[in-house]
C-alpha cells in the first residue's frame, strides 16, 4: 500500500510537470524525463513527444543545443555550480569538525566556528548550519582519541527522491 501511494505521488509530480510544460516551461520536460527514468517508469506520451520534438529541433537548427531545447539559462548553471561547491565545502567542513573534535576541541559555538571556518574558507554561519545538521554525530565522538589507531569517518549520502519513494 505504501509503495502504491508513493507511485501515485510520482504520477502527481509528473502531472504537475506536464501542466508546467504546457504552460511554456520547457525545463519541466527534462525534469519529468529524469523523474520517470529514476523510478524506471514507462515514459508518458507527452514526454516521448517532447523528446522527439527536441531531436527534430536540434536536427533542424531550431534549437542550438540541449540547453536551448530544455529552456535552461545560465542561472541554472550558476545554481548547479553553487550547489556542487556547497556540497564539496560541506564535506570539508564535516571533516574538519570531526578532526577538531578528535583533537580535543571544545564544541562551544564561539570556539569551533572560527577555527573550522578559517581552515575551510567557509563562513562561520555556514559552519554552524553544517554543525546543526550533523551535530548529533559529532557529539558522540570522544573528545580525545585514546590511541592513534582509532579511526572515525562519516558519509554524507543523498539519494534521489524518486528512488527512495519507489523502494520505500
Amino acid at each position: 500500500m505504501k509503495i502504491k501511494q508513493k507511485l501515485e505521488s510520482v504520477n502527481d509530480q509528473l502531472a504537475q510537470l506536464h501542466v508546467a510544460f504546457v504552460a511554456g516551461d520547457r525545463s519541466a520536460f527534462f525534469d519529468a524525463l529524469l523523474l520517470a527514468s529514476q523510478i524506471k517508469a514507462p515514459l508518458p506520451d507527452w514526454i516521448a513527444d517532447a523528446l522527439l520534438d527536441v531531436k527534430d529541433g536540434l536536427d533542424s537548427g531550431r534549437y542550438r543545443n540541449l540547453h536551448d531545447a530544455c529552456g535552461w539559462t545560465d542561472d541554472g548553471r550558476k545554481k548547479r555550480n553553487t550547489r556542487r561547491r556547497r556540497t564539496n565545502l560541506k564535506t570539508d567542513v564535516l571533516a574538519e569538525l570531526v578532526r577538531y573534535r578528535l583533537n580535543g576541541g571544545s564544541m562551544t559555538t564561539t570556539r569551533y566556528t572560527q577555527a573550522v571556518a578559517d581552515k575551510c574558507g567557509a563562513s562561520s554561519r555556514y559552519v554552524i548550519s553544517v554543525y546543526r545538521e550533523h551535530g548529533q554525530f559529532i557529539k558522540t565522538l570522544p573528545r580525545k582519541r585514546k590511541n592513534k589507531t582509532d579511526t572515525y569517518s562519516f558519509a554524507d549520502i543523498a539519494l534521489p527522491l524518486a528512488t527512495v519513494t519507489a523502494t520505500a
